[in-house]
């Protein structure tokens, strides 16, 4: 829309305008249409993942994104772009202030983002930032007023092992004095973990902190399995991908209690061991011509719910754009997800299968069967 705009003003294509009021006139020699891709030095080529394995993106024109990402330039420029922006050489004071304000919405909430800036917090700062990206490509940018710092991340793939979101997260504590916790894997004794596994409850839900093939896994109520790493002294971290952390202690009545520290904040969510984990649901064996009844498109709120027999022959279910997820039968008609806290529950109208229900945590979701 801003891009119409622009172009219904001055009479020209928007990344015309763009070049001839803003990159030029600030020496930004990098930042142009991404049209002009293919003569640019030193461009990048974009990756995507698919299925496992790292591959070119796949190629659009730039009048897909047009003005909402059809600009390409080098993390330097774009420092050269945020120093003129914040500190008044582009736009007055006041129409700056328009632009770092939260909106105020029709309904009378207020969104945190203004006129293309996203006010927020960071290590307990005000900070004002933004990000996109397009099939290849990933970024993450922000400003810190009080410290005049200011960080992007580019990455040249639409699905970066580590977000670039949260490189930026990282450097930008650094730069201001505040880092994160670091930690690296400890090799900690079985039996000295052992005791601390289990389920760990708090108010509106629980975690549970469990083994599994050698390996350590936490899993929310409502969500995945994810791998943990011990770091010693009964502190545990996930990975490069994350921030998040926890430690085990006791409280004075002696039970565990874990402090979870949810994107490496210094606040943490404490939980108590309850007891054991409680075994899952049995898994049943169901015949593949039941299975197959199942196989369709179901159609939620929320998009398609897609239902599979996988090269194993079990069941799985797809949404959205997701990646599939294996579905283990408790019985013929319902079905728990493998390495996470859902149930996929199927509903027949007669000989026919009407619909499904997906359960997860609290939260239940009705998928309706298309034809066909």
């Amino acid at each position: 829309l801003l891009g119409a705009v622009i172009e219904k003003v001055t009479g020209k294509p928007w990344h015309v305008a763009v070049d001839e009021r803003i990159s030029k006139p600030l020496g930004l020699t990098s930042i142009r249409y991404g049209e002009l891709e293919a003569t640019t030095p030193k461009m990048a080529a974009g990756y995507s993942e698919d299925g496992g394995k790292v591959v070119p993106s796949r190629p659009i024109h730039m009048s897909v994104p047009h003005a909402a990402g059809a600009l390409i330039g080098s993390v330097e420029d774009l420092a050269k772009w945020a120093e003129a922006l914040h500190k008044s050489k582009v736009v007055s004071n006041a129409h700056y202030a328009q632009m770092i304000a939260p909106t105020k919405l029709s309904d009378g909430k207020t969104a945190d983002y203004g006129f293309g800036l996203k006010p927020d917090k960071l290590r307990k700062r005000d900070v004002i930032g933004h990000g996109g990206g397009i099939p290849g490509f990933d970024t993450a940018s922000v400003y810190v007023p009080a410290d005049d710092v200011f960080v992007a991340v580019f990455a040249n793939s639409d699905d970066p092992v580590v977000e670039p979101d949260l490189v930026m997260v990282k450097l930008t504590a650094m730069a201001v004095g505040d880092p994160f916790p670091e930690f690296e894997k400890a090799s900690v004794p079985q039996s000295e973990i052992e005791p601390l596994l289990g389920l760990y409850e708090y108010d509106g839900g629980n975690r549970r902190f469990f083994s599994k093939d050698g390996k350590l896994f936490t899993r929310l109520s409502g969500g995945r399995d994810m791998e943990v790493f011990p770091a010693g002294k009964d502190r545990f971290f996930y990975g490069p991908a994350t921030l998040s952390w926890f430690e085990v202690k006791r409280d004075p009545a002696g039970k565990h209690v874990m402090s979870m520290h949810q994107g490496g904040e210094d606040k943490a969510l404490t939980s108590v061991r309850s007891g054991p984990i409680p075994p899952d649901a049995a898994v049943v064996s169901v015949p593949r011509s039941v299975l197959e009844r199942y196989v369709g498109s179901y159609k939620a709120s929320r998009g398609i719910a897609k239902v599979a027999i996988d090269d194993d022959g079990g069941l799985t279910i797809q949404l959205g754009g997701g990646k599939p997820l294996r579905l283990l039968a408790t019985s013929e008609t319902e079905f728990r997800a493998e390495a996470m806290d859902g149930k996929v529950v199927f509903h027949a109208d007669g000989t026919a299968v009407s619909h499904l229900v997906m359960q997860q945590g609290s939260n239940e979701i009705r998928a309706d069967r298309q034809p066909g």
